[in-house]
């Protein structure tokens, strides 16, 4: 008796039972990613390193190009800017949720949001820049102080 011929699909595939030829493929981009816990601490690490070039810059493009490069290099998974300013994003507004929870405690809002304590210290720090500039700086006219 011969044996029944493959469906050319099934032609290559290697004798693993769950083994299937689209099991190579990447997967199919999603608009939604996942971070795990050390992907989520390092990037609030990082953010933390590079806080005095995102509070000099109000165009900080090439900042957070620098963070999600050295993300990607000390995690391994490739994270672009947009995918780390979305989650730096979704954090603030986890931060801003939980401060405003005035019946949890801060054990509480700690167990929500391990980052709770360093989102609100960044927060009082910017307050305290913005207390300390000046609302108008009058122009500079050369020979005026001459």
């Amino acid at each position: 008796m011969a044996a029944p011929a493959q469906h050319p699909l099934h032609a290559h595939t290697p004798s693993h039972p769950h083994h299937r030829p689209y099991d190579v493929q990447p997967p199919a981009p999603t608009s939604r990613t996942f971070w795990n816990h050390y992907e989520t601490g390092l990037l609030v690490d990082l953010w933390l390193e590079f806080e005095p070039q995102f509070l000099a810059n109000k165009r900080n493009a090439g900042v957070w190009a620098q963070l999600a490069r050295r993300l990607t290099e000390q995690s391994g998974r490739h994270r672009t800017v947009r995918e780390c300013r979305i989650k730096w994003k979704n954090m603030w507004a986890k931060h801003r949720d939980l401060a405003n929870a005035l019946h949890m405690s801060l054990e509480a809002k700690l167990r929500e949001f391990p980052h709770f304590g360093k989102f609100s210290a960044i927060k009082q720090r910017g307050s305290q820049q913005q207390q300390q500039q000046p609302l108008h700086q009058p122009p500079l006219h050369a020979g005026a102080n001459e």
